[in-house]
């Protein structure tokens, strides 16, 4: 992209502000080392707007709606982190080995697996673990497999979405057999096979903002989620309010997996540490849960059965599959999302349902 003439260089002022901006929507903490990419990323969308001047950019910004898009672009542009298949082997090795088999095993009854993703960049990270759930489970067809991936970067989505990789995306640690077994050629890209990208549901989602478990989000009673590499960004306070968020999103003995540099393990002082070779791994555990959040979990468990009994009960025809439902403020594709496609004829006693389970989980968060 050719440099474009300013009206004026940014001054310090200018970047405070902008990094600012930055930091209230996002929670990222950028060090002065990355000064030239922050500025170099904001030349990018004043190019991108056809704007000659960093104040109008601020100016826009600072208003309503547009203000937000043009903040969520920038954040993008510096969001974008590097990734690839099976990235990290001593945490994949756990995962085929310890942490999924265990899952599994405990889920072998209603055949039901959630998953989260959190932070999933351009979707390495979770169709890695479709991949490694496929090659697990030879009867995966007949399971309710939900993979949930969220990143704050809406472009990094897209771009998953599209399923087309480059080399960069197969590393050393990348099983050698992967690219031949899920992926076609075309050219120099790699398109993942069809059957793995269908199990994997991208979605939009701001780590610091407070939305989060919802039913409204499918981010409840997660039996496994990532947020690999996201907590170094964060200043402690903020990582600590994510990680009770995560906690309180995951069901029970549900596990958690976060990068090697994340911040000190007082940050998930409510989980069980797990030693594996080479990683460490946290586990929810109920221990020291006081009575009144037990009994609100106890009820929020109930109302989750409820929804599972009415979704079985209304089963949408082969026919209908490829239409799109609403249920009441849920919109949702029925082929990407396995948990929700069941709904009543009106969804309105299942969007009830979801606003009740997720008045119970606000109030056991405040205890």
């Amino acid at each position: 992209m050719d440099p474009i003439n300013l009206k004026h260089e940014m001054d310090d002022l200018d970047y405070a502000c902008f990094l600012d901006l930055i930091r209230k929507k996002s929670g990222l903490e950028i060090p002065a080392v990355r000064r030239p990419e922050v500025e170099r990323s904001i030349h990018q969308l004043l190019s991108q707007i056809n704007l000659i001047d960093v104040r109008e950019l601020l100016g826009l910004i600072n208003q309503d709606k547009r203000g937000n898009e043009l903040l969520e672009t920038l954040i993008g542009r510096i969001t974008i982190g590097e990734t690839y298949f099976f990235r990290n082997h001593s945490q994949f090795e756990a995962l085929e080995t310890t942490i999924l088999p265990e899952i599994i095993n405990r889920r072998r009854t209603n055949k039901q697996l959630r998953i989260w993703s959190a932070g999933c960049s351009t979707g390495e990270e979770p169709y890695s673990l479709a991949i490694l759930l496929k090659k697990l489970l030879p009867d995966w067809s007949e399971w309710n497999i939900f993979i949930l991936a969220t990143d704050i970067n809406r472009n990094a989505l897209e771009k998953a979405q599209k399923r087309e990789f480059g080399a960069s995306s197969f590393r050393k640690e990348t099983p050698p057999d992967i690219k031949q077994t899920y992926f076609a050629t075309n050219g120099n890209k790699y398109i993942l096979k069809p059957s793995i990208a269908e199990m994997v549901n991208f979605n939009y989602l701001n780590l610091v903002e407070d939305v989060y478990p919802s039913f409204l989000n499918n981010t409840t009673m997660m039996d496994l989620i990532l947020c690999r590499n996201v907590f170094i960004y964060f200043k402690e306070e903020t990582s600590q309010r994510i990680a009770n968020a995560l906690y309180d999103a995951l069901g029970e003995n549900g596990w958690l997996i976060v990068g090697h540099a994340e911040p000190s393990q007082t940050v998930f002082q409510k989980f069980r540490i797990h030693n594996f070779p080479g990683t460490i791994i946290y586990q929810k555990s109920e221990k020291g849960n006081h009575t009144p959040e037990i009994t609100t979990s106890a009820r929020v468990n109930r109302v989750s059965q409820k929804i599972e009994i009415r979704k079985n009960a209304n089963r949408i025809m082969p026919g209908r599959i490829k239409n799109t439902i609403k249920a009441g403020n849920i919109t949702q594709n029925v082929n990407q999302v396995n948990t929700l496609s069941p709904v009543d004829a009106t969804g309105e006693m299942l969007n009830k349902d979801l606003q009740e389970a997720d008045r119970l989980i606000r109030k056991v968060k405040m205890h």
